[in-house]
């Protein structure tokens, strides 16, 4: 009896390019060095861009954007001010009692005066 055997297509794989070193390549002539820019170039060519919609800029420009204290109010000014030692002091320590940072507490003591004021 003969025995028949079914032949498939073989299928070949693509030979993998041996990875090329900083040493092999500058060994290479610059006819050779041209020809690897090139394959370079086509295997990744530059995709062409278009303008970021308005959701997508507003996105990077967040994502852009640097960390920071967030905005109270309508954000913050710095004042230079004077106020004697002994009082300062005691607004110290009054605010590392109360857990507050002395601009916080000046800034409370502010409200509250222009509130009793009217």
């Amino acid at each position: 009896m003969i025995k028949k055997t079914i032949q498939r297509p073989v299928k070949r794989r693509t030979p993998r390019p041996a990875t090329l070193t900083a040493s092999a390549f500058n060994r290479l002539s610059d006819d050779d060095k041209a020809k690897v820019y090139a394959d370079c170039e086509t295997i990744t060519p530059a995709t062409p861009s278009k303008p970021l919609a308005p959701r997508q800029r507003a996105t990077w420009a967040k994502a852009k954007r640097k960390l920071g204290r967030p905005v109270v109010g309508r954000g913050h000014k710095v004042i230079s001010t004077s106020i004697e030692a002994g009082l300062l002091k005691r607004a110290d320590s009054f605010a590392k009692r109360r857990g507050v940072t002395r601009a916080a507490l000046i800034a409370d003591a502010l409200n509250t005066i222009m509130q009793r004021a009217g």
